[in-house]
């Protein structure tokens, strides 16, 4: 199987959508709360009906009540969703056995399992999140093809895996084992952030640049505030709230993030996930408690974020 089709994000070089349609569409519910499940579960349903044809296109998400085009930030999130979903603590398709974690036998061990490898695909094709999460020894069973001891589970979860070519790839290029290699995952930092993060500011000596590098200020304290665990989120979920991603795809971001600043003082930060822009207002003239309560608000819901 070999991936063919548009470029991933859909894009041209100026930011705006081709236009190009994709018939591998996943329709997802937004829920408040924990709801892993409920996404995985509709996650599982669309995709075990989907002709071969499917799974050599781009995908696209869309979420009910959202009319936004898919450019790549609902991707990222129902991507980050579904993996932390499959490897979590109380994940059905996993057992942890010395640390290590290996693809579970149980009396449901046929259902959802194909769902999770294709999950596990589309995140190291589609800028998802790192999926090393599988034991050394797990991922030499599903890698031998000569193998004929594999649990239903884990049949179904190579079965998954391979409809992108996953597991072919990786025994034709064994050098791309590293990217299912478990290992420390790289944690998202305050320093890793502001590498990515690009501020666009006004012309030198205008008011507009002042105000702009004010609030950038203010950012970078509130960024250090958060760091030290001082507010109620953490760096990954900035991230999240500017791309739809916790975590820095192994392709890294395309587009590269930015923010803009405008001016309204009323306004709550937004995102645009899919050109992966934060944009923040000048909050000219308002106390810094008021504004890093604005920060809480917005980056602890996911709402703010546009797709």
């Amino acid at each position: 199987m070999i991936l063919k089709g548009d470029e991933m994000n859909n894009m041209d070089d100026n930011g705006f959508d081709r236009g190009k349609e994709t018939d591998a569409l996943i329709c997802v519910t937004r829920l408040t709360g924990d709801d892993g499940k409920i996404i995985f579960d509709d996650f599982d349903e669309q995709v075990r009906t989907w002709p071969p044809t499917h799974f050599r296109q781009r995908i696209e998400v869309m979420y009910d009540g959202e009319n936004a085009k898919d450019l790549g930030g609902p991707r990222r999130e129902l991507l980050t969703d579904l993996i932390r979903y499959i490897k979590g603590d109380d994940s059905p398709f996993l057992n942890v056995i010395n640390n290590e974690c290996w693809i579970s036998t149980s009396e449901r061990e046929h259902i959802g399992y194909f769902a999770a490898g294709v999950a596990v695909a589309m995140a190291l094709l589609f800028e998802g999140p790192p999926v090393n999460f599988l034991a050394e020894g797990q991922m030499d069973r599903l890698l031998n093809k000569e193998s004929l001891e594999l649990n239903g589970g884990e049949r179904e979860f190579s079965r998954g895996m391979n409809m992108y070519g996953v597991l072919e790839l990786v025994r034709k290029k064994p050098v791309m084992r590293y990217l299912l290699r478990p290992g420390t995952q790289a944690v998202m930092t305050m320093r890793k952030l502001k590498s990515l993060v690009k501020p666009v500011f006004s012309e030198a000596g205008t008011n507009s640049k002042i105000k702009e590098e004010k609030i950038f200020r203010m950012f970078n304290k509130y960024l250090i505030e958060v760091q030290h665990g001082n507010r109620p989120v953490d760096i990954p979920m900035i991230l999240k709230f500017i791309t739809g991603s916790e975590t820095e795809p192994i392709t890294g971001f395309d587009p590269g993030l930015t923010i803009e600043f405008y001016d309204n003082n009323d306004d709550i930060p937004t995102s645009s996930t899919c050109t992966n822009t934060f944009r923040l207002p000048y909050y000219d003239g308002i106390k810094q408690d008021s504004v890093f309560a604005k920060f809480d608000y917005a980056f602890s819901n996911k709402y703010f974020g546009k797709h």
